[in-house]
């Protein structure tokens, strides 16, 4: 993605592009693989965070 690190994605957004399908909001899919990224992203660099979330409205690169 192309985008500059402040621009604020939903999840929405971000299910349609990664699975190019509908996404349904009950479903904890992006939860899920947020976190297990955010893990990932941890434990090869402990301090610094790479993805910020922004209460109400979605995620960001931090």
């Amino acid at each position: 993605m192309n985008n500059p690190p402040k621009q604020i994605f939903t999840r929405e957004q971000l299910y349609r592009k990664v699975w190019q399908v509908e996404y349904y909001d009950d479903d904890n899919t992006m939860n899920v693989h947020l976190s297990n990224l955010r893990k990932v992203l941890l434990k090869l660099d402990s301090d610094n965070e790479y993805i910020a979330t922004v209460w109400g409205i979605g995620v960001k690169l931090a």
